[in-house]
Parts: structure tokens; C-alpha cells; sequence
């Protein structure tokens, strides 16, 4: 990896694999979302879990009504949840019937 700046190139090159190299190494590396995965929750998700060799991703999904369609022969539902009615109000004073003398006379 060059360290100095006669490595780089000069200013105005237009020769793209002189700008591509020097590029990179400026760029900060994207990690795949399995490496990503596998960091975080130390888990391999594309491991087979019945041969246990490596998978390979062949397609994604990213259209909403094929999404709903293969969740619906799934039989899993597409939309999520219904949200839960909110949480009661937070009491906001204090119930201070019982307070009494503090330290009772008596502690000392």
C-alpha cells in the first residue's frame, strides 16, 4: 500500500486504471452483510444447516407484492402486527399519606 505521495497520482491523470488503484486505497471497504452478520451475532447465515457447506445467494426479492405473495403460500402474514393499545399515563404524584417524621425521633 503506498505510503508517500509520489505514489499517487497526479493531479489531472485521466487514465482510468491509475485513478482506480489509487482510489482504492482511500476507499473504505464495504463488508457483505453475511460478514456483517456473522461479527455481530457470531453466527454464519449461509451455512447449510444440513450439510453445512456454504451457501450462495442466486436471487433477492425486492418487490412488495412477490414479498406478499410467497409469504401468503407461506402461510406467514405479510403485514406486520397490529400495534398494542398505549400504555397508561405515568403517575405524576405521590402518593405521600404514609410519610412521617424522617428520621423518627426515636433512630437516634
Amino acid at each position: 500500500m503506498p505510503t508517500s505521495k509520489d505514489s499517487l497520482p497526479e493531479r489531472g491523470s485521466s487514465n482510468p486504471a491509475v485513478l482506480s488503484s489509487s482510489l482504492s486505497i482511500f476507499r473504505p471497504r464495504r463488508l457483505a452483510w453475511a460478514e456483517l452478520m456473522r461479527r455481530v451475532f457470531k453466527v454464519d447465515v449461509l451455512k447449510c444447516l444440513e450439510c453445512n457447506r456454504r451457501m450462495r445467494l442466486i436471487a433477492t426479492i425486492d418487490q412488495p407484492e412477490v414479498i406478499r405473495a410467497i409469504l401468503g403460500s407461506l402461510g406467514i402474514r405479510a403485514r406486520p402486527p397490529p400495534l398494542a393499545p398505549a400504555r397508561p399515563v405515568a403517575q405524576t404524584a405521590l402518593d405521600l399519606e404514609f410519610a412521617q417524621e424522617f428520621p423518627p425521633s426515636d433512630f437516634l
